[in-house]
C-alpha cells in the first residue's frame, strides 16, 4: 500500500482544519440561533429539516478541503494562488454569513455576502478545474 507523503498529509490536516474551523465559528452562531428564532421565522415548506443541515454542510466543508488539497498537491501554492485565495476568501464568507444570518438574526443583510459566496465558489471552481484536469 502507497503511503502519503508527509508533507502532502500535512498539507491535508491543514486544509481540513481551516474547513472546519470556519464551520465550527458559523456553528456557533447558528446553533443558539436554530431553536429559538430560526424556528420562529416564516419558511417555504419546502425548507429541508434541521437535523440534515449538519451532515450536509459536514460533507461540504470536507469536499472543500479536499479540492482544495488536490489543487495544492498538484500545482502548490504558487501556480494555484487564485484557487487557493478564493478558497480561504469562501471559508471566511461562509462564517460571516453565518454569523449575519444567525448571529444578528438579519435576514435582509445575508444576501450580500450570499452573492459573493456564490460568485467566489464559481471563481475558485473555473480557476482550480484546469489544474486538476491536468
Amino acid at each position: 500500500m502507497n503511503q502519503l507523503p508527509l508533507k502532502d498529509g500535512l498539507g491535508l490536516l491543514l486544509f481540513l482544519g481551516l474547513s472546519f474551523a470556519a464551520a465550527l465559528i458559523g456553528g456557533l452562531f447558528t446553533g443558539a440561533a436554530i431553536d429559538s428564532w430560526y424556528d420562529a421565522i416564516a419558511k417555504p415548506s419546502w425548507t429541508p429539516p434541521d437535523w440534515i443541515f449538519g451532515p450536509v454542510w459536514t460533507l461540504l466543508y470536507l469536499a472543500m478541503a479536499v479540492a482544495a488539497w488536490l489543487v495544492w498537491r498538484q500545482a502548490g501554492w504558487s501556480q494555484a494562488a487564485t484557487g487557493l485565495t478564493l478558497f480561504f476568501i469562501q471559508l471566511v464568507l461562509n462564517a460571516a454569513w453565518s454569523a449575519l444570518f444567525f448571529g444578528a438574526r438579519n435576514r435582509a443583510r445575508y444576501w450580500r455576502p450570499c452573492s459573493r459566496f456564490g460568485a467566489c465558489g464559481r471563481w475558485r471552481a473555473c480557476s482550480s478545474f484546469p489544474i486538476l484536469r491536468g
